[in-house]
């Protein structure tokens, strides 16, 4: 048995099925702090290593292997670090590599039900593949595992992303400023096999989330294709691309405030031509915007406190992400146009990000916002409906419109309340406004369902773990 036998100086019994060919004592003492020999010692559990309960185990290539001209508009995905993530594969950002170059990398082909780990950076990252692609790739910062039958790879994934799967990764890597694991130490990993009841338990969750997120990502597709022919977006992408003059005639009622010649450029005066064929209303007159909230304190650590959601709490396509929550401490005095309501929209106004919205949903309703951030709140329903509004954000019709009411005068680029303000909103029919705020709202509410599963999963692993997972769930289902 592996004991810790003191702290200062750390000092610990390793016995003698631990023994590996590291060399390293803290390898040893983080595998006694886990408990691995305590916790698996256990009828119902078989401890195993991934190398038990894979048939292959490989890396992508390194180096010249992939060369400038493998790269395509379209192809087989070639999957990087970024598109792994505990939430499912996200391939919003999805590169390709050629049929040919991926013939000549073959070795690290993948395929649905595959899972795809992360060698480096965020380590110990998994997820399984979908069927969106018949065939994958990955580049040398990723591993393929490609499970046995008999054992469910959602299952494997999802312990492997919990947090005991992710120290006992943790444990087997090495590096201070860029964690790394070699492939020969991801093969020894340790992993708790239940019954086939209990993995196709918690398996079942994720591929329940994962049929969520293809849902959502289909609900949102229809919903721009609405918005994109209502507002005729690929016509004036057309007319966009056909500008490629360095001047522009600007008319005298065009002017305002601004005397940058930026501000001026073709294709602002092109977009606003545009806009005025529709019906539209300046954001003045049916919103509410206000400036976010700036802390006299620091953030809490702790799950107490006033929520606040933070610019790296919006990662884009309108949501919010509630995995890492900060919170204000209570006795701060705040006035209530901090806080966001149900509906309400949010904007980054500061840095690079300047224009990325995110919808506020009933679950972030009483959340404060923060500074760098506006918040825009619609006074009139009737004219506009939020879902619709928020879609429209993200358009083309509207990141120019905000693109071009941004300075560049300090050192980071920036917007202001009067500038948004003063945008123009173009109005489609109430009918098609609901047909994309009804898709929209549905998609949003899928995404946090689905993340609410594997979250619920991973607890599901955590228990398991320590003894606490109830087995009479399982008759009801997920």
């Amino acid at each position: 048995m592996s004991t810790l036998v003191s702290l200062k100086p750390k000092l610990g019994w390793v016995s003698s099925e631990l023994f590996d060919d590291r060399m390293d004592s803290s390898f040893y003492l983080s595998q006694i702090e886990l408990g691995l020999d305590k916790i698996f010692n256990k009828k119902d559990i078989k401890l195993l290593t991934l190398e038990d309960i894979t048939r292959r185990i490989v890396d992508g290539p390194f180096g010249s292997a992939v060369l400038a001209n493998d790269y395509v508009s379209e192809g087989i995905p070639f999957l990087r670090v970024q598109n792994v993530t505990d939430y499912g594969l996200n391939l919003d950002d999805v590169i390709f590599i050629s049929k040919e170059c991926n013939k000549r990398i073959a070795r690290s082909q993948a395929v649905k039900g595959n899972i795809v780990f992360t060698k480096t950076g965020w380590l110990g990252n998994t997820c399984v593949l979908t069927s969106e692609y018949d065939v994958y790739n990955i580049r040398g910062d990723l591993a393929v595992l490609e499970c046995k039958d008999d054992v469910d790879p959602y299952y494997i994934s999802t312990y492997l992303n919990s947090s005991f799967g992710k120290k006992v990764t943790s444990s087997f890597g090495s590096g201070s400023t860029r964690p790394r694991i070699l492939l020969s130490n991801i093969r020894k990993i340790p992993v708790p096999i239940p019954s086939e009841k209990i993995q196709s338990y918690i398996g079942n969750k994720v591929r329940k989330a994962e049929k969520l997120r293809e849902e959502a990502k289909r609900l949102k597709e229809e919903a721009e294709e609405i918005l994109f022919n209502e507002l005729r977006i690929k016509e004036l992408e057309h007319l966009l691309m056909e500008q490629n003059k360095k001047y522009n005639w600007v008319e005298e009622t065009a002017l305002t405030e601004r005397i940058d010649a930026y501000y001026y450029k073709a294709k602002y005066t092109i977009l606003d031509k545009f806009i005025s064929q529709f019906e539209y209303v300046i954001t003045k007159k049916i919103a509410d915007v206000e400036y976010g909230y700036m802390p006299q304190e620091d953030y809490t650590e702790v799950d107490s406190g006033i929520p606040i959601i933070r610019i790296t709490n919006m990662p884009g396509n309108l949501l919010i992400d509630s995995s890492d929550i900060k919170h204000i401490p209570v006795n701060e005095k705040i006035k209530d146009r901090h806080f966001v309501r149900e509906n309400d929209i949010l904007m980054v106004q500061l840095g690079d990000t300047t224009g990325k919205v995110a919808y506020v949903s009933k679950e972030f309703d009483g959340y404060l916002f923060p500074s760098f951030c506006l918040k825009i709140s619609l006074k009139d329903t009737n004219k506009v409906l939020p879902g619709y509004l928020a879609l429209l954000y993200e358009s083309k019709i509207m990141q120019l419109q905000i693109e071009q009411t941004i300075s560049y005068a300090s050192v980071r680029p920036n917007t202001t309340k009067p500038a948004i303000e003063s945008l123009k909103i173009p109005i489609v029919e109430m009918s098609k406004q609901k047909e994309i705020a009804d898709r929209i709202l549905n998609y949003i509410k899928h995404i946090y369902e689905s993340k609410h599963l594997i979250i619920e999963a991973k607890q599901d692993v955590e228990d398991l773990i320590e003894g606490k997972f109830d087995e009479s769930k399982i008759s009801e289902g997920v």
